[in-house]
């Protein structure tokens, strides 16, 4: 871990929560309630030598949860993959991890995770999973075509490049 003297009160919380539990999970939400609210990691790469993740459209007390277990289930050997199927992140339903396209990787949505990523290791972070949750009613993920435009709209795509960006 680099030396912590330079680091504001939150970046120093950072490395804590990364250095106490593995990671650091920031949720956000909208406050107007538009967009779907979110939890990423940060120090993933740190501590167990894989990307970091996000999850959206949940709360954000579940969203956090379902971070920590996937660090959890990651030190007990858990190598995430495109198409990973995931149990035990929320009761009664399996979770996939997809690919985030690296054009997803915006400080919008990976702020504290980019920073760490750019301090402990030099180079821009490029790499992240998005874990996705199927519908309570039928199991249905948002890349399928039977999936509701509700679905679909509380997880955002960002296994699908930007338009405009390829």
């Amino acid at each position: 871990m680099t030396d912590p003297s330079d680091l504001s009160d939150y970046e120093t919380k950072i490395y804590v929560n990364v250095e106490e539990y593995g990671c650091h999970v920031t949720s956000v939400f909208d406050p107007n309630g538009d967009e779907p609210a979110f939890s990423y990691s940060a120090g993933f790469p740190v501590s167990v030598g894989q990307p970091d993740v996000i999850v959206f459209g949940l709360d954000t007390k579940l969203m956090h949860s379902m971070v920590n277990s996937l660090y959890r289930q990651c030190t007990s050997g858990l190598v995430m993959n495109d198409g990973t199927m995931v149990d035990d992140l929320i009761d009664g339903f399996g979770c996939i991890l997809r690919t985030v396209d690296p054009s997803r990787i915006t400080r919008d949505y990976f702020n504290s995770a980019m920073w760490l990523h750019k301090r402990e290791f030099g180079t821009s972070m490029s790499a992240a999973y998005q874990i996705c949750w199927p519908s309570a009613d039928k199991g249905i993920f948002p890349w399928e075509s039977e999936a509701s435009e509700f679905l679909k709209h509380c997880q955002p795509a960002f296994y699908e490049t930007q338009v405009g960006t390829a």
